[in-house]
């Protein structure tokens, strides 16, 4: 870690053109302890995070008179809005909007930082509006990114006998199969069910659900070849999730069931499936080990010849303080904000599994055997994703959604599923409309893309 870290002082002196640092052999005002505060919330990670950062301290931080200080707050959305109120904000912090805080003034903008507009050239073709980028101004680059797929018990399939010519569990390609394969690994007398489905969790439909959609369809409700949101792309997979509860063979309860005991039900070893992304990861291996073969599989399609690339979503990145940089700390900050950007800063957090890169090719040659059990599989789902098409801003304050409809109307067998859709459309799409009437300006144009197509 070493060389690769002292590599990266060369990569940084680099990188900090312009002569906008105090050259690369003197950054700082000169004090002897020039830190950079960095806060995370992943409070689990938190020690393999310091060894990275202990060797940047021991390394290029020592030469360059720079300390980087982490703190993992447990609860950080919290932590950050009363360190910014009272201006005791870290340097550098994911958390938060950055319109929100660009507004309030609480973030400084890159292009603005010297070496700024240098790395937001780089990055230019990731950046999205209200997540980096807000009225014109860049405030954050993304460094990572979340797949999506679908976890199995490879023991279980193989006890059932859904194995492949070789004898290896074979995950389900297809909705068809989520719902065969689930019907076929359900014993109620052994309490082992084909599939958990967390429904009370907030995050159920929004990720799960939508995920497997943006697989089987290529967009989620909004098509950006029409400009018009069109719920049918759901129809496939809410049918296969009604199947699945008209089988019975799903873990009872969904409809009161988190998240954190879903994965745990899953760790245990009596489910058969479950949806799932990166950050499942550490979960499966480290809050709930699982103490059994899994594997991860890209999500299911509505048939195997008609198949789209999945999602992935960037992170938002690091924010900068704007109290730190009026305290005439934009240098050091600036130095560590590159680092944390250079390919040797990011091999080494893939390796601890903290973050994986934007782009598998960094890591792709480092040993799967060395991380932690599915993060390689993960990664490499993003070779089948792509980000989502940019969609137009709504209002639909008061209306209930389609997420809402589901969970609480069609599971329950009160509405129909194209009755949910067709609501939902009309809620979306009038939605545009008024938000359009207040903002006049706002051009829908910008989103559609005609040519859109994410067929593999």
């Amino acid at each position: 870690m070493k060389k690769l870290l002292k590599l990266t002082s060369a990569v940084l002196c680099a990188v900090m053109l312009t002569g906008t640092l105090s050259g690369c052999g003197g950054i700082g005002p000169g004090s002897s302890d020039n830190t950079v505060t960095i806060w995370s919330g992943g409070t689990g990670s938190k020690s393999e995070f310091d060894k990275v950062v202990r060797e940047f301290n021991d390394t290029i931080g020592k030469e360059k008179n720079i300390k980087i200080i982490h703190e993992a707050k447990e609860n950080m959305n919290q932590a950050m809005s009363v360190a910014l109120q009272s201006g005791q904000a870290p340097d550098l912090f994911q958390q938060g909007s950055v319109a929100e805080y660009a507004e309030k003034g609480w973030i400084s903008a890159l292009d603005d930082l010297p070496g700024g507009p240098e790395l937001i050239e780089k990055y230019k073709d990731l950046l999205v509006d209200f997540k980096q980028v807000y009225q014109g101004k860049t405030y954050s680059l993304p460094s990572a990114k979340t797949t999506y797929g679908l976890v199995y018990n490879k023991e279980l399939f193989k006890e059932a006998g859904i194995v492949d010519e070789n004898g290896e569990a074979k995950p389900p390609k297809t909705l068809d199969e989520v719902r065969e394969y689930a019907k076929i690994l359900t014993d109620d007398s052994k309490k082992q069910y084909g599939i958990v489905l967390p429904l009370k969790w907030s995050g159920w439909f929004s990720t799960e659900v939508k995920n497997v959609v943006r697989a089987c369809a290529g967009y989620t409700g909004y098509d950006p070849t029409t400009g018009v949101y069109d719920f049918s792309c759901y129809k496939p997979v809410l049918e296969m999730l009604m199947g699945i509860k008209a089988d019975n063979s799903y873990m009872p309860g969904a409809e009161g069931l988190d998240n954190d005991p879903a994965r745990a039900r899953f760790a245990n070893g009596n489910i058969g499936m479950k949806f799932a992304a990166n950050w499942d990861v550490g979960v499966f291996n480290d809050q709930f080990p699982a103490e059994f073969d899994w594997g991860v599989a890209p999500m299911p399609t509505i048939s195997e010849d008609e198949r789209y690339l999945q999602d992935v979503v960037y992170n938002t990145g690091y924010k900068i303080s704007k109290a730190s940089v009026d305290k005439g700390n934009g240098e050091n900050i600036m130095f560590v904000y590159n680092w944390l950007l250079t390919n040797e800063a990011q091999r080494e957090l893939y390796k601890i599994c903290y973050a994986d890169p934007i782009h598998h090719d960094i890591v792709a040659d480092i040993d799967p055997s060395t991380l932690k059990k599915g993060y390689k599989e993960f990664s490499e789902l993003g070779d089948i994703s792509v980000l989502a098409p940019l969609e137009p801003q709504v209002d639909i304050s008061g209306e209930v959604t389609l997420e809402r409809n589901f969970i609480d109307n069609v599971w329950a067998g009160t509405m129909s599923i194209d009755e949910a859709i067709e609501h939902h459309n009309k809620v979306m799409n009038d939605g545009v409309k008024k938000y359009k009437e207040l903002n006049p300006d706002y051009d829908l144009e910008q989103f559609i893309i005609p040519d859109w197509d994410t067929r593999r």
